[in-house]
């Protein structure tokens, strides 16, 4: 019940209550048998509900459902009423609506696989890495396709389809191991035996039919009938972490609102990136990141920056092992061209579509007998700039763009040869435009200028900087979606770059720098370690071994001078680094 706006859980000298702007999403209740947690649990449900905040439950037990009807009155009931001091007390039914993924003891709750997503089906079926790359090949090859899987029969179809065609799309999407498709299959086969053919299929639930109001303005308490579920625990996690996934998917984004939840978790995520940084002293002096956190969010300006380290650390070592390779078979290194994809600007509701369209177009391209002629591997990294100069008539449209590393023959240039206008009409007709787009050709060169043909194999890649910044840039640089002098405009980018480029692969191998890759076991650029990056130490240029942050007890010595009291080495060159800085 509330007391005075606010959520009554008991009284001591004074009534104790829950602040609505202080509910935490994440609570515990303990205690033993019999002391009143679920009580309290009905408590807080039947407080939100009054404040007009839809509630969802799960009951394990079937001791929740109750709330559909009025209590009834017993002594034991009053004279616990007057030893909290509650003078009043009305027995109320709550709205109330159950749920039940099987159908039985409530509205049947169902979604699709397409929707599960092959990120969460890989984890609830715990597959490897390997394993969970080849459903994310399955999902995209159905996408691609325009074909909706929406229950494990369509699943295991499309196992089927996929496996007998895996010589096909092993160029364009990746391997296919058989043995793979064949550890999905009795995943599959076990979720199907926990009852999972009764939670994919359709009609698929809408997310939003939890959220919803009574006529006078109560939040609908949900109760879903878990007495049978939670003993299919693969089942229920599964249910649970789609549930999760979806609210945060549907949620708005409002940071002053409940609808603002999935950004303020990925804020407080993006707020503790990095809290601290472990470095440690190589044999050869080097210094190199042992140990950090990072929050992985897309849009965080650190996590881009160590992609973007990795990234280019990846990108010297395949040069170098592509050439070294091609020296030891033909005695010549391969030549280097840096390539720009664009198309016009598009506004924000036609983002995704464009990207999507852009990474079909190189991958189509790519198959070309002329580009198939002349390229023989390449590097595709995909970025969207974001226009927010309000003179520009561009104003808050996006620019989603393609920097390709193109790997050629050293005869390129006689034989084979593009030309700037080839490679424009070869664009906009596999990127579908009515228009003839710019498409940017650079060969690549040294720092300095000179070709880097004439340098040794090692040396190329180093002296490659440029263009490998260039193909290593992050997807979205931070000046892009921040605007200080605009943070309505600011909002609006955070939530379209979010959604837009949520799932999206936005670089990607091909050709014999693709097997190159693969042979080097390089981590997965997106998903892989930020923490562990070749070079990194070389490319941040710390100076010192240093731990941030310090003790609070090493830090007030620090700030009054007397680093030299604490007896650590690694401290003073912590201030050294930090007075450089």
């Amino acid at each position: 019940m509330l007391y005075e706006g606010k959520i009554w859980l008991g009284t001591g000298e004074h009534p104790v209550c829950l602040l609505p702007q202080m509910a935490n999403r994440h609570g515990l209740i303990a205690g033993a048998t019999g002391t009143g947690k679920t009580v309290s649990l009905k408590v807080l449900a039947e407080g939100f509900s009054d404040m007009g905040v839809p509630v969802f439950l799960a009951d394990i037990k079937g001791d929740l459902a109750g709330m559909v009807q009025p209590g009834t009155h017993s002594d034991n009931i009053a004279n616990r009423l007057t030893q909290c001091g509650v003078p009043t007390f009305e027995y109320r039914t709550f709205p109330t609506v159950f749920w039940d993924v099987f159908g039985k003891e409530g509205h049947p709750v169902r979604t699709t696989v397409s929707e599960m997503g092959s990120t969460l089906l890989a984890r609830l079926m715990n597959l490897n890495d390997t394993q969970a790359g080849v459903l994310s090949i399955l999902f995209r090859v159905a996408d691609d396709e325009n074909m909706l899987l929406l229950d494990l029969k369509d699943l295991k179809a499309m196992l089927a389809y996929v496996g007998e065609h895996a010589k096909e799309y092993t160029l364009d999407y990746g391997n296919v191991s058989m043995a793979s498709v064949g550890a999905i299959q009795r995943a599959v086969a076990m979720l199907e035996d926990e009852g999972g053919n009764a939670f994919f299929g359709e009609p698929a639930l809408n997310i939003a039919d939890w959220m919803q109001l009574d006529e006078s303005g109560r939040g609908v308490i949900n109760i879903l009938a878990a007495d049978v579920l939670y003993r299919k625990p693969r089942l229920y996690s599964t249910f649970l972490l789609w549930m999760l996934s979806e609210l945060y998917e549907t949620l708005g984004t409002d940071p002053d609102t409940p609808d603002g939840a999935r950004y303020l978790d990925k804020a407080r995520r993006l707020a503790g990136c990095a809290p601290f940084a472990e470095f440690e002293r190589l044999p050869d002096g080097a210094l190199h990141l042992h140990t950090s956190s990072f929050c992985r969010v897309r849009l965080c300006p650190m996590c881009q920056w160590r992609r973007s380290l990795k990234l280019g650390a990846q990108v010297r070592q395949v040069v170098e092992a592509a050439n070294a390779a091609h020296i030891a078979e033909y005695g010549t290194a391969w030549r280097w061209l840096m390539v720009t994809f664009t198309v016009k600007n598009v506004p924000a509701d036609e983002l995704g579509a464009t990207i999507d369209r852009l990474h079909r177009a190189v991958n189509n391209m790519a198959k070309c007998k002329r580009w198939c002629g002349a390229v023989r591997g390449w590097l595709r990294a995909t970025e969207v700039t974001h226009c927010t100069d309000k003179r520009k008539a561009a104003y808050d449209t996006y620019h989603p763009h393609i920097h390709a590393l193109l790997c050629v023959p050293s005869s390129y240039f006689k034989r084979g040869y593009i030309k700037q206008k080839e490679w424009a009409d070869l664009w906009a007709h596999y990127a579908g435009t009515d228009y003839t787009p710019i498409v940017d050709v650079r060969t690549i060169k040294a720092e300095d200028g000179s070709s880097v043909q004439a340098l040794p194999a090692a040396e190329q890649a180093a002296a490659m900087g440029k263009a490998v910044a260039e193909v290593s840039k992050y997807a979205s640089k931070p000046a892009d979606y921040i605007v200080p002098s605009d943070p309505d405009l600011s909002l609006r980018t955070v939530a379209t770059l979010d959604k837009m480029l949520h799932h999206r692969r936005m670089t990607s191998w091909g050709g014999i720098l693709k097997d190159i890759a693969k042979a080097l076991q390089l981590d997965d650029v997106e998903t892989g370690d930020l923490v562990h990056i070749d070079e990194t130490a070389r490319e941040l240029g710390v100076p010192v071994l240093g731990r941030i942050p310090m003790e609070e007890k090493t830090a007030k010595l620090v700030d009054e001078g007397a680093a030299e009291l604490v007896g650590d080495k690694y401290v003073k060159d912590a201030v050294e680094a930090i007075e450089k800085l």
